[in-house]
């Protein structure tokens, strides 16, 4: 077995993410939020971890975390203004709540949930149906003459309204019945259809 099939530590190291809803992206609630606050919002998720094992759950059964102003500033490479504004706009949009504790204590952040509308969910299940590769994988002109190489033809859904025009003369990987195979041939037979009485 050649060694470049087992897992590296470094390599599993680089390959934790952080968590960006996509809701942020498509309710218009949040559409005008800046993208480092979205950063923010992601960086401020993933902390939940780490509350839950040092058991930073308030009375109400309610995940908070500490995360001071100079750990975020450090996270986003910013400075202290930038910080204090970012947590703001998450609060504006009320996807950030922050209790104050007292003199000279830290405050206990409360992430919120995004709001999820019926069009948010509508816009994200299409969104994972689309080829966003930017290439096109097939394409039908309106005349609908496939006279090339073909890799898909026309769905089951498609009539043969425009069967006369189609020329599929080229090499075609995957097609599909378009027509009723029912054969209404009556010569087939040899059934004189004139000796019969209608």
């Amino acid at each position: 077995m050649t060694q470049d099939k087992y897992y590296k530590p470094m390599e599993e190291y680089a390959n934790t993410f952080y968590q960006l809803p996509t809701v942020l992206f498509t309710n218009p609630k949040y559409k005008n939020m800046s993208n480092d606050a979205k950063v923010a919002y992601a960086l401020l998720k993933d902390r939940f971890n780490y509350s839950v094992r040092n058991h930073w759950i308030d009375k109400e059964d309610n995940i908070y975390f500490i995360f001071t102003n100079d750990e975020l500033m450090n996270l986003l490479s910013t400075g202290n203004k930038k910080v204090v504004k970012i947590k703001k706009e998450l609060e504006q949009v009320e996807l950030l709540e922050q209790k104050r504790m007292g003199v000279n204590q830290p405050n206990r952040l409360y992430l919120l949930r995004p709001e999820v509308t019926a069009t948010d969910v509508y816009l994200q299940a299409n969104a994972e149906t689309l080829d966003n590769s930017g290439s096109v994988k097939t394409t039908l002109p309106k005349t609908l003459d496939n006279s090339g190489s073909v890799k898909t033809t026309l769905p089951d859904t498609a009539t043969n309204q425009n069967a006369e025009t189609l020329d599929n003369s080229g090499s075609v990987k995957t097609t599909r019945n378009l027509y009723n195979t029912n054969n209404l041939d009556t010569n087939r037979y040899n059934i004189d259809t004139q000796k019969l009485d209608f």
